[in-house]
């Protein structure tokens, strides 16, 4: 087992070793924004997207 011997300290210390924070919120819109942008043909783009299009 991989945490055999570990304290309960050390196993989650191991797991979270190398954790990922999410992506703000603020920086998807952003990239999701681009993207709108920069799409060729309207029909493509979410509906729940079409007005970052501006």
């Amino acid at each position: 087992m991989l945490i055999e011997g570990l304290s309960p300290v050390q196993a989650l210390e191991r797991r979270l070793a190398n954790y990922l924070k999410p992506v703000p919120m603020e920086t998807l819109l952003q990239q999701v924004g681009f993207a709108v942008k920069e799409c060729s043909r309207a029909e493509f783009i979410p509906a729940r997207f079409r007005d970052l299009a501006g």
